[in-house]
């Protein structure tokens, strides 16, 4: 569990998650989910605060040396 935070990630936060990890931006996220970027920020914050991670790079490195994004 610890090695693999992202476990704890609801299904919307995974997606939300590899994402970021592409380089997407808020925006572009919102829209390709239909949802508000106010709703991308609340996912992104619990992303954040559930793998112990502070900014969106630390999200990409994670996503890549996991092999969830390449």
């Amino acid at each position: 569990e610890e090695e693999f935070p992202h476990k704890k990630l609801t299904d919307r936060e995974f997606q939300i998650m590899c994402l970021i990890g592409e380089g997407l931006s808020k925006t572009e996220i919102s829209n390709r989910l239909s949802v508000s970027k106010n709703t991308i920020s609340n996912h992104r914050n619990n992303i954040l605060k559930k793998m112990k991670l502070s900014n969106n790079s630390e999200i990409t490195k994670y996503a890549l040396k996991k092999g969830i994004i390449n």
